[in-house]
């Protein structure tokens, strides 16, 4: 599905928060491990059903409630092939429930991701490496959270810094890819919009006040990420919250 199907998705449910999904397993209720672990003994699949549950059953809360759901692809690859197999499983779960897939690779190769419907890359290999089929997405990572992200992403680029100069080239390439900007940094998503103006953003790691930046003035062109609700104790409820939280910055017509 291309970038204009998950716009429209955000519009027709006016929801501009997507469940983010980077389960850690010692954050799991320790009943549902301890119930795998009786299954399987101290064994990597104790682990990988545990990962599974969790996010089902975050799945089945949110269900109705949101356009997306961004999965880590690092939180499930670190089990191996078998984490793997469980990040194609809770792909196609969401899917079936209507939700817009993208996972969170940071990859130079989107095409290993076919199953989902959009996924994050790293561009610094050139425009080769976001390259995607017309029917699915490519997020290019311009902007992140981490300490030492400046030291590499503020970097001169003529007269811009290396995120915007490349963020520029994105949008030169229309609007079938977007942006992946993780930055609590208000003036860091002011300076892509305003040299982005149609791209789509997928904004991460951003508190209200900065990720409303990404947005026009019709409450277009983004959409929110938001990994505190996988730990809620009321997923649902949080998940309620958490638009409601974001509407008071952002009003999509």
């Amino acid at each position: 599905m291309s970038i204009a199907v998950l716009q429209e998705k955000i519009r027709a449910g006016k929801t501009p928060v997507a469940l983010g999904l980077a389960p850690v397993l010692e954050k799991i209720n320790p009943r549902i491990v301890k119930s795998f672990e009786n299954m399987f003994g101290d064994a990597i699949q104790t682990k990988t059903e545990s990962l599974r549950y969790h996010c089902t059953t975050l799945l089945d809360a949110v269900e109705g409630m949101t356009p997306a759901v961004v999965f880590s692809a690092a939180a499930f690859l670190r089990y191996g092939y078998l984490g793997l197999e469980v990040l194609e499983n809770l792909t196609h779960i969401a899917k079936g429930k209507g939700l817009y897939t993208i996972i969170d690779a940071r990859t130079t190769d989107p095409t290993l991701w076919s199953y989902a419907n959009g996924v994050t890359v790293v561009p610094y290999l050139g425009s080769d490496s976001y390259d995607v089929p017309g029917d699915k997405s490519a997020f290019v990572v311009l902007r992140t959270a981490n300490l030492s992200a400046g030291e590499v992403q503020n970097l001169m680029a003529g007269d811009r810094k290396l995120y915007a100069a490349v963020g520029e080239q994105v949008a030169r390439r229309g609007e079938t890819l977007g942006g992946c900007i993780g930055t609590d940094y208000s003036l860091d998503v002011k300076e892509l919009r305003r040299r982005m103006e149609k791209t789509f953003f997928l904004l991460t790691d951003c508190g209200c006040e900065a990720a409303s930046y990404g947005f026009d003035e019709l409450g277009h062109g983004a959409l929110v990420v938001n990994r505190d609700i996988q730990w809620a104790e009321e997923p649902a409820k949080a998940m309620e919250d958490a638009v409601r939280e974001m509407k008071k910055w952002v009003t999509i017509v």
